[in-house]
Order: C-alpha cells, then structure tokens, then sequence
C-alpha cells in the first residue's frame, strides 16, 4: 500500500537527473541555468556528492512558449500538413514540401525592433517573412 509521503518520494526521484548529468533550473532567451551533480569517494572510500550550478550563455537558447514560459529552442523539424516546420526556437520557419511555390518558406521574427526595408517594426509584433 502506498502512503503519499511514498508516493511524493518516488515523484521526487523520477525528477531528479542522473549523476553527472545537467539539469536546467532556470530558462531565458539567451541564458540556461544549470544544476549538476558529481559524485566522487572520499579518502575512506565513502561517497562524496559535490552540487555545481553554471549558467550557458548564447543567443536563442530559449523561445517564449505558447503556456508563455521560457524554454529550450530545438533547431528540430516536425512534418506537418503540406511540408514541415520548426517552431521550437526564436526564430520559427515553416517549409513548403514544393520549393517552387509561392511563399515556400515563411519565417516568424523574434518580438523585438527589426529594421526591414526601411521600416521600422515595433516590439511584440510578430513579423512574417515568406518568399516566392
């Protein structure tokens, strides 16, 4: 019979990452927070477990999600109806199967100031670049 302290326990273990691997705490658009845990013996031979946290600076590391939370960009293509698309990352492209039709690949811009053939666009309005 499970208790609920039992089962908050097993709960607690399922999230908690392997040994030596990261763990990201914290996520932004241009920075990764991370946890990770090292274990090493002692001079007895006893395990010794050592917690080090580092943060992963580069730009696009994380997307502003559609539940509006920051998450890791993947640079991952996902087959939908008509082609494919990446939406996983700052910058969202969507891919034609035929590259000969109008407006083959489109492309979202991150929310931000673009300068765009001589005009300027304001912040959070989202831009869409197509070709054809």
């Amino acid at each position: 019979m499970k208790t609920p302290a039992m089962a908050a326990i097993v709960l607690a273990l399922a999230s908690t990452p392997c040994l030596g691997e990261s763990l990201v705490i914290e996520q932004g658009p241009h920075h990764q927070l991370l946890r990770q845990v090292m274990e090493t013996l002692g001079e007895d031979g006893s395990p010794l477990f050592a917690t080090n946290h580092f943060t992963a600076v580069a730009t696009g590391l994380g997307y502003l999600g559609d539940n509006g939370k920051w998450q890791a960009s993947t640079s991952d293509f996902e087959l939908i109806d008509g082609g494919a698309a990446a939406w996983k990352g700052q910058h969202r492209v969507t891919l034609a199967w035929n590259s000969n039709l109008p407006q083959a690949v489109q492309m979202v811009v991150p929310r931000c100031f673009l300068w765009l053939d001589g005009e300027v666009f304001q912040p959070y309005a989202e831009v869409w670049l197509s070709g054809g």
